[in-house]
């Protein structure tokens, strides 16, 4: 798959000889992954990882963890890679849904490829209201929404 995010955790393949069913297929696991709202491509759901042909966001994937052990994971999570990240920060006045978004940016595969698509991530601003998940608001801070009070991520 292309670099960026995949979208969805599922694929179109056929065998290639000539064949016209087209059978779905999935991404190896811990594939990144993005999922938007209804097939469209605007209002994001999650970035993850793929696993068993699923897109799981950080919270499905440690259903044990503590809102603290939730902020201590958030900076080394694969999906979260400095490769992905190429959009440009954006500032908001009223609270974001999710201090991440998604964009398009233009890569090419290799030296003698033509431009191509994909989807990578950027952050709301440090300091960007956000929705906490009890519709409290919550403050931004690299790409998380923090309650109000937390200067900065856990290392």
């Amino acid at each position: 798959h292309s670099p960026g995010y995949a979208r969805g955790c599922m694929y179109d393949c056929t065998t290639g000889n000539g064949e016209t069913h087209i059978q779905k297929k999935a991404y190896a696991n811990a594939t990144v992954c993005v999922e938007f709202e209804g097939g469209g491509d605007t209002k994001l759901v999650n970035i993850g990882a793929c696993f068993n042909g699923i897109c799981t966001d950080h919270r499905t994937r440690c259903p044990g963890c503590t809102e603290s052990d939730l902020e201590q994971r958030w900076s080394s999570l694969p999906e979260l890679g400095a490769q992905f990240h190429r959009c440009p920060p954006l500032d908001e006045n009223s609270p974001v849904e999710n201090c991440l978004y998604v964009c398009t940016d233009t890569y090419y595969f290799d030296s003698n490829s033509f431009e191509k698509e994909g989807y990578f991530y950027g952050i709301y601003k440090d300091g960007n209201p956000c929705k906490l998940k009890d519709e409290s608001t919550g403050v931004c801070r690299s790409g998380f929404c923090y309650r109000t009070g937390v200067n900065s991520p856990k290392s």
